[in-house]
């Protein structure tokens, strides 16, 4: 009854003093937290998103990345944006969390798809939960869709947890869509 509605702020990660702007992983996280957020957001319709900073800023000491650069030129983060919004419906439901070797695995359902979002997680191997995927999920058969580039592959969510915990770098946010 207070009338307040919440809002999701997604703050920009090159703010923080123990991170480089351009340290690859910093870049992940802020990828990873963009498409979170963009999942989040058709989770709950009617609560705002903000990613911050859309523009990306150089206040000297402090570099900042957004979702276009200096000049308004797409970065990944707006390829995430722009992918998702054509590719996920307006309103999703049954968001579920599993943490894996592999990343963070969001797996999401609407009236007639179910789909996977696997992105890189900043916990360390020794920190790391790793949650039993339901095996109909992850033995399934699906289709990869690289959210920066739009390449599409026939594999199942088992294979890419496996190839991402394998991988050395981190890697960019992927859409899995499974079978129904």
């Amino acid at each position: 009854g207070t009338d307040y509605k919440f809002l999701l702020h997604v703050p920009c990660v090159g703010m923080d003093r123990t991170s480089a702007p351009t340290d690859e992983a910093s870049r992940q996280h802020e990828l990873a937290r963009v498409a979170e957020a963009q999942l989040l957001a058709r989770a709950s319709p009617d609560a705002p998103v903000v990613i911050d900073n859309f523009v990306e800023l150089d206040r000297g000491y402090f570099n900042c990345r957004g979702l276009v650069d200096k000049l308004y030129n797409p970065n990944d983060g707006s390829r995430i944006v722009t992918a998702l919004n054509s590719l996920l419906p307006g309103r999703i439901g049954n968001l579920t969390g599993y943490e894996s070797d592999g990343g963070r695995v969001l797996q999401a359902e609407c009236d007639d798809a179910r789909f996977a979002l696997v992105t890189a997680h900043n916990a360390s191997p020794s920190t790391r939960q790793c949650d039993r995927l339901p095996d109909a999920m992850a033995d399934g058969k699906c289709i990869m869709i690289e959210l920066i580039n739009g390449e599409e592959t026939d594999t199942s969510l088992r294979k890419v947890i496996t190839d991402r915990a394998g991988a050395d770098a981190s890697q960019s946010p992927v859409l899995l869509l499974l079978d129904t």
